[in-house]
């Protein structure tokens, strides 16, 4: 019988293989479990007027509050405008990744979550005063100790 393939892989092709397999188990992981994570942490942010990351939203002023609770009225959006950074609640929707108008970029190293400014234009403007992106050092090691516990658990043995 004739031999039409000739195939080797070393200990060290095997060991780069599987270095590429569990980077994209991370792949994964951040998709799956940091999205989870990095919602949960939009959502009590936006419920709590940002007090539960880097302190309470700056107020809105009293002329521009008397606008946003009659547009409220008209157009019967949530909160009746007294809520902070939530008028129609298409930015708390996107930044909270229930609508389709935010952008996620998942590599095997980075996660990145933005908001699509060509569906909320505005979306550019509130962050200025009431950063809405940013998260609390305590919310940031919360992610990163999630990232440790699956390297460590899943990758780590492997080295």
């Amino acid at each position: 019988m004739s031999k039409e393939a000739f195939s080797f892989q070393d200990n060290i092709t095997k060991s780069l293989k599987g270095m590429v397999d569990r980077a994209n188990a991370m792949s994964s992981y951040l998709n799956k479990n940091l999205f989870k994570q990095y919602q949960k942490a939009q959502i009590a942010r936006f419920e709590s007027e940002n007090e539960t990351e880097t302190g309470q939203w700056q107020p809105l002023n009293t002329k521009y509050l008397a606008q946003k609770k009659k547009k409220a009225s008209k157009n019967s959006w949530p909160g009746a405008g007294n809520a902070i950074m939530i008028a129609s609640g298409k930015l708390k929707d996107a930044a909270t990744a229930r609508s389709q108008d935010y952008l996620k970029l998942v590599t095997n190293t980075s996660f990145t979550v933005s908001i699509n400014t060509g569906a909320i234009p505005y979306a550019i403007y509130p962050g200025v005063m009431r950063p809405f992106m940013e998260f609390s050092q305590e919310t940031e090691d919360e992610f990163s100790k999630g990232i440790t516990d699956f390297i460590t658990k899943n990758l780590e043995p492997h080295l």
